[in-house]
């Protein structure tokens, strides 16, 4: 019996995600832009379960919107301890980016959207691997002549 107490919380954890599944943070905007992280669906069945997160740069406008980047980083998403606010992803707490300029161009009414997958698991290919803990995750989009960053969307790894 004891065995399985770890198992029931890890399944009320994820029961409670999915519940409130597919809602996404408070939009970060600027003019036409919205930066919002969605949390993704969650398969209880799964052997290696992972938290699926949705980063989407969506342009709301009825024009083409071109973004222009100093460097190769666009979209860049992270994750902090919630506690500390310290950034665990990615490692040193910033991206390293090639100099060189950049753009992404959003037709109306389109987006980017940026799967991550986060887990405690070892074994799972392109996944942000962690311990177990309280974290929030949270993107940023720095071009030159936009500047958002989204709401920040609580998790807990078990």
């Amino acid at each position: 019996m004891r065995g399985s107490r770890p198992r029931l919380s890890f399944a009320i954890t994820i029961l409670a995600l999915a519940a409130c599944g597919g809602t996404p943070t408070s939009p970060s905007q600027q003019g036409r832009l919205t930066l919002t992280i969605t949390p993704g669906p969650v398969f209880l069945g799964s052997p290696n379960p992972a938290l699926l997160f949705f980063i989407t740069l969506k342009n709301t406008g009825s024009d083409t919107v071109t973004l222009n980047f100093p460097s190769s980083c666009q979209v860049m998403w992270y994750i902090a301890e919630r506690s500390t606010g310290r950034i665990v992803h990615p490692a040193g707490g910033s991206w390293a980016c090639a100099t060189v300029s950049t753009t992404l161009t959003l037709v109306a009414g389109l987006a980017r959207i940026d799967p991550v997958s986060v887990s405690t698991m070892s074994a799972i290919p392109e996944v942000v691997r962690l311990p177990a803990g309280d974290y929030v995750i949270y993107a940023k989009v720095d071009a030159t002549n936009y500047h958002l960053q989204s709401a920040s969307y609580s998790f807990t790894l078990q």
